[in-house]
């Protein structure tokens, strides 16, 4: 499954750059960040189906080392769905997405609400090269987009 690869692509340290452009104001946004992604070991094995959900699975704590910001990522996808589930746990909440390959080497991982859908799109172009595309949208107006590129120093 081409999913497990490209998940299996995001652990590590990376340093990002990102841009965001806000159209209503037309005003910019640039932050530059140094992130981990690291791996939680599950009770499934990476190699495995879960049989009860016929789902394979991969956990990834993020932390920005500049802001100290913390979040855990929970893929899940069953074998026979399109979509994956994205659940993402910060210390005050939950947000669910969903996920798919959109391309060869690229996920689309999108968050729909009854008034914003968010959109991001992570290209990977080489093993220690990404670039990510996030489009927000309110009652199907673009609101923000975003351009972040993130090379890989470490794992």
């Amino acid at each position: 499954m081409k999913e497990k690869k490209l998940l299996d692509q995001l652990q590590g340290k990376w340093i990002s750059q990102k841009t965001n452009y806000f159209i209503k104001n037309k005003s910019m946004k640039f932050n530059q960040s140094q992130i981990q992604l690291s791996k939680i070991a599950t009770t499934i094995s990476d190699k495995d189906i879960d049989k009860t959900t016929n789902c394979y699975s991969r956990s990834y704590e993020f932390y920005d080392i500049h802001s100290k910001q913390r979040a855990c990522y929970l893929f899940c996808k069953q074998t026979s769905e399109k979509h994956g589930s994205i659940q993402k746990i910060t210390r005050t909440k939950t947000k669910y997405y969903t996920f798919t390959t959109y391309a060869k080497d690229c996920l689309k991982i999108e968050y729909i609400s009854r008034d914003l859908t968010y959109e991001e799109y992570i290209h990977f172009i080489k093993p220690k090269f990404k670039i990510i595309i996030s489009i927000l949208k309110r009652e199907n107006k673009y609101v923000a987009i975003s351009f972040i590129s993130e090379i890989k120093t470490g794992e």
